[in-house]
């Protein structure tokens, strides 16, 4: 029998007949919360007279933090607490006096973090077509088809047959040993993808291609019928897959898109689209959007760019020196714990840096993971020796440092990440420091940014939480293809001066 107690579900207060609970929505900043508290103070004492004008009572559904000099609610983990307390049926007023960047009551589309965890460049988009009931089908396939169009533009590189070596030799329906093997080039000596992946990873981009495009430009008959089919056995073997980093029910969703749009309504076609607002919106979402992500990947998420799940995104792995992470926790309202408080509760303190590692290797095994192998020790060079101990005994060792990818940093401050590396880069780490004032040294972040279609080059950086950049460069993708995912020797940086 297991020893863990289910948790017990609070039941909130009963709100008075005459009563009103008033909420506020806050920024993550400290600075911004304590300049802007004195307005909104203000404006909450008018409106709590104005209403007890009407006879209604109005109270804070959350104090003023004499700590931290304001009553925000000031993160998401913070304002699920606070509506944990509130009665449902209760009359809620959500006072704002000041523009801030806020989403921890109302969610819109400013916060980048919700924004792409609702997949918007795909649903928003969709729900947007359903305004026109008229040119409802045609406008959904091409919603469609432009998602398959980018989605095997984005496999067009180096990276994806690495992507293909790890995802199926993963595949729990791939039972034969020598399969998986064969994936790879010498296992376990030679981990890099085979030239079997090479031709699966090629086929599939193929299929990728050419199925969607059946489906959009040829007549109902047996052609169609095939491509449908195909289409359907591609996405299968992606969800049977259970690929980390793939969601799984999009690929059920697509399945299903595909036998409703281009089966059951194949005999509408994109085409038949004359809305001029619809057209204009869905060639600057489908055509202008996704051009541009990808010749900038630096500029645009991943997801918008539909730059999809071909191992050529934006990633992030921070240095921390012994506590920063804690004091993390410690400081801010996080959504999670750390990713190694939340193992320790699952088993012994042992499996903790086993299991962490883990992540390190599967990034590891990707190609522009294998980059890491060089920059993280360049990253570490100025962490190590610290001039606060000036006893030699006293500096670090290099397996002091805590290494973490930057998505398991950003899932368990923002609550949410899915590997898009512009949610934990600079602009984060800016947050993270207002909050932490940690010393240089402290954190540092290792990112790498997605390869640009055309572009040989993946430019890096290392940046420095108190600091700032601290290193930057760039290198060619191809280099990569021939280290194994451990090597941390031979690559050339290409380090600006």
């Amino acid at each position: 029998m297991t020893g863990y107690t289910l948790p017990q579900l609070a039941t909130p207060p009963k709100a008075g007949p005459n009563e009103a609970i008033l909420v506020a929505s806050g920024d993550l900043r400290l600075s911004a919360n304590q300049l802007c508290w004195p307005a909104q103070d203000a404006m909450e004492q008018a409106i709590i007279a104005a209403f007890a004008k009407e006879g209604v009572t109005v109270k804070r559904g959350h104090p003023y933090d004499p700590v931290e000099k304001h009553g925000f609610i000031s993160s998401q983990r913070m304002g699920m607490d606070v509506f944990k307390q509130i009665d449902p049926d209760a009359r809620l007023i959500v006072a704002e006096s000041v523009w801030q960047y806020s989403h921890h009551v109302l969610a819109g589309l400013r916060d980048r973090t919700v924004f792409l965890a609702g997949r918007s460049e795909h649903y928003l988009l969709a729900a947007f077509v359903l305004l026109f009931p008229s040119e409802l089908w045609a406008g959904e396939q091409a919603v469609q088809a432009g998602l398959w169009f980018w989605a095997a533009t984005s496999k067009l590189n180096h990276h994806f047959p690495n992507v293909i070596a790890v995802m199926l030799s993963n595949n729990p329906f791939f039972r034969s040993r020598r399969l998986r093997r064969s994936l790879y080039r010498d296992f376990p000596d030679d981990l890099r993808g085979s030239r079997w992946a090479a031709w699966v990873a090629h086929g599939a981009t193929a299929l990728e291609y050419a199925a969607p495009l059946v489906l959009v430009f040829a007549p109902s008959g047996p052609v169609r019928v095939a491509a449908l089919v195909a289409i359907v056995a591609f996405h299968t073997v992606i969800l049977t897959s259970f690929p980390l980093g793939v969601p799984l029910e999009w690929n059920l969703f697509f399945i299903y898109s595909a036998l409703v749009l281009f089966g059951a309504h194949g005999d509408v076609r994109i085409w038949h689209l004359s809305n001029p607002l619809l057209i204009t919106v869905l060639v600057v979402c489908l055509v202008a959007i996704p051009a541009y992500g990808n010749v900038r990947p630096d500029r645009v998420s991943f997801l918008p760019a539909m730059r999809y799940y071909a191992g050529n995104w934006a990633i992030g792995t921070w240095l921390m020196r012994p506590g920063c992470l804690d004091r993390i926790e410690d400081t801010l309202r996080c959504a999670a714990a750390t990713p190694a408080h939340q193992l320790e509760g699952l088993g012994d303190d042992t499996d903790v840096p086993q299991a962490l590692g883990r992540g390190q290797a599967f990034r590891a095994m990707h190609l522009h993971g294998r980059a890491l192998a060089a920059l993280v020790p360049l990253g570490a060079s100025g962490m190590l020796d610290d001039s606060a101990y000036p006893d030699p005994t006293a500096q670090l060792a290099p397996d002091e440092l805590e290494v973490l990818d930057g998505e398991m940093v950003a899932g368990m401050v923002l609550g949410w990440n899915f590997g898009d590396g512009h949610l934990h880069d600079e602009r984060f780490l800016e947050i993270l420091q207002e909050a932490c004032g940690f010393a240089p040294g402290d954190v540092r972040a290792v990112m790498i940014e997605g390869q640009a279609l055309g572009s040989p080059t993946m430019a890096w950086r290392i940046v420095d939480a108190a600091s700032g950049t601290v290193a930057s460069g760039n290198l060619v993708a191809a280099d990569l293809l021939d280290h194994q995912p451990w090597e941390a020797n031979g690559l050339a940086l290409h380090a600006e001066a």
